[in-house]
């Protein structure tokens, strides 16, 4: 059983800084809404912790592996219920000819439980977070880009 969700937004800035700008952990408190804290290292197999607030919610703490790091191009963790439940979180980017990046973000969940735990209310809940993290990356990546 699996389930996903999957947004894009073009930025209108490398995708260095782009890259920069996602895995540097401490400062995502200044600009993302969703994930205003990851602590560790942006190292593949590197063990981190999330932060993850969800509007009309309590901050969640999530631990997660990083699974792929790959500069410039895509940063990826899994954080899952052994056995049960696993979400693949990725942001992809692909840099644009005119100096500009499109970022590919979302979530691909798995297990047995991924059909129950991403029903149309929480799929639709990830969409509009995503998206959120979206606009507030662009908007602080455009901003440095200027």
């Amino acid at each position: 059983m699996s389930s996903a969700v999957q947004t894009t937004c073009l930025i209108q800035a490398p995708p260095a800084l782009v890259w920069r700008l996602l895995t540097d952990f401490p400062a995502y408190g200044s600009w993302n809404p969703v994930l205003p804290s990851i602590r560790g290292k942006a190292q593949k197999g590197a063990w981190i912790m999330l932060t993850i607030r969800m509007p009309g919610r309590p901050p969640v703490p999530v631990p997660a592996r990083l699974t792929v790091v790959r500069p410039e191009s895509e940063l990826q963790w899994r954080a899952s219920v052994p056995g049960m439940v696993a979400g693949d979180h990725f942001f992809r980017l692909t840099p644009q000819g005119d100096g500009a990046t499109l970022l590919v973000h979302g979530e691909v969940f798995s297990g047995l439980l991924a059909d129950t735990i991403m029903g149309r209310a929480v799929q639709e809940a990830s969409r509009e977070a995503y998206e959120g993290i979206n606009a507030a990356l662009k908007a602080h990546a455009e901003a440095l880009a200027a």
